[in-house]
């Protein structure tokens, strides 16, 4: 089973639990151009830092250890920032297979 994620209070973000493969964290970013976003890992800790010349955010989050912090993707689309965090490949649950002698 996958450890808990810890969210930084915030407007409008969510959590998505995506099976066996990790998680997708989504943050509103309508109005910022993906040159006015940053986002940062250290350790097990995420960071989405949002600066434009009108306004400002910052989103945390605590990954568990089985997230692979190597592998994180970022797209933004229609006004929203979607980073898919997976699972490192040596804790997936994968199907043994069984043969026959």
């Amino acid at each position: 089973m996958l450890g808990k994620l810890r969210l930084n209070a915030g407007f409008g973000q969510r959590v998505v639990p995506v099976a066996w493969r990790g998680f997708k964290f989504e943050v509103p970013v309508a109005g910022y151009t993906p040159e006015e976003i940053e986002v940062t890992l250290e350790r097990n800790a995420l960071r989405v830092q949002g600066k434009s010349a009108f306004r400002q955010f910052t989103r945390s989050l605590l990954l568990p250890e089985e997230i692979d912090g190597d592998n994180i993707a970022a797209i933004v689309e229609h006004g929203l920032l979607t980073l898919t965090l997976n699972v490192q490949p040596k804790v997936q649950r994968r199907k043994i297979e069984i043969t026959h002698r």
